[in-house]
């Protein structure tokens, strides 16, 4: 009897619905986390594509930093700028009054791209000794009173002296400045004035290719007619 009842209570476990055994739930606010790793992977294995990664940028860096050493290297050649050169002109004086007829007569038949220039320069000074007449009451006791003191003068006609009793025109100050001094001795208002003088001076202009061809810029034994300067001009603004 006991062995049936054992029996059927086999068989009873056995047929009965068995029920899933489900994991435990996990605990509420705490995420649950899976590491799904179907093949090992060593840790050499993970850094290796960073670490190829990082070798390539070196060698993109290195071969950059290659071509701008060589395009460092290579020689930039400097940007030409075409430039009309003006042109040069030789300058040869002051000239002799005997060279100017010679010389433009040569300019005309040749043709030379060549002229001839005048300059007004200052020249040497001359010192005037003189009065005023009005000092001696006007321009007829001016006159007696020289007389009686036998002072060679005359009234000058023009210039910035017009109208003044001349006592003498010298080329040194010192000369003019000793007849002052006797005329004041002699209770005569003398006055010393220094008056510039200006002369004119001829010059000539020349083409450098004019020049050249004559042997005029070469020097002076070059040139037919005395000349103190030769100058090399840089335009030849005075000649066109």
């Amino acid at each position: 009897m006991l062995a049936v009842v054992l029996l059927l209570a086999n068989l009873a476990v056995y047929f009965w619905p068995r029920a899933e055994v489900l994991p435990p739930a996990p605990a509420v606010g705490v995420e649950t986390l899976q590491l799904y790793q179907p093949h090992a992977v060593t840790v050499d294995q993970q850094r290796a594509p960073a670490v190829r990664e990082t070798e390539s940028s070196i060698e993109s860096a290195a071969e950059v930093s290659t071509e701008v050493e060589t395009l460092a290297a290579v020689p930039v050649e400097e940007e030409r700028v075409a430039t009309v050169q003006a042109p040069v002109c030789y300058e040869l004086g002051p000239l002799p009054g005997g060279a100017l007829a010679p010389l433009r007569n040569q300019i005309d038949d040749e043709g030379l791209a060549a002229r001839l220039t005048k300059r007004t320069v200052p020249d040497r000074a001359d010192y005037w000794t003189y009065l005023d007449p009005e000092e001696l009451g006007g321009l007829g006791p001016a006159r007696e009173r020289l007389a009686e003191l036998g002072v060679d003068s005359y009234p000058i006609a023009s210039g910035a002296l017009q109208g003044m009793m001349s006592l003498g025109l010298f080329s040194t100050l010192e000369r003019a400045q000793r007849l002052q001094r006797q005329m004041q001795q002699r209770d005569l208002p003398a006055v010393v004035f220094e008056r510039q003088r200006f002369r004119d001076e001829f010059w000539l202009i020349a083409n450098s290719e004019v020049a050249s061809a004559k042997g005029w810029g070469q020097g002076y034994e070059n040139f037919p007619y005395p000349v103190t300067n030769i100058s090399h001009l840089s335009t030849c603004d005075a000649l066109y």
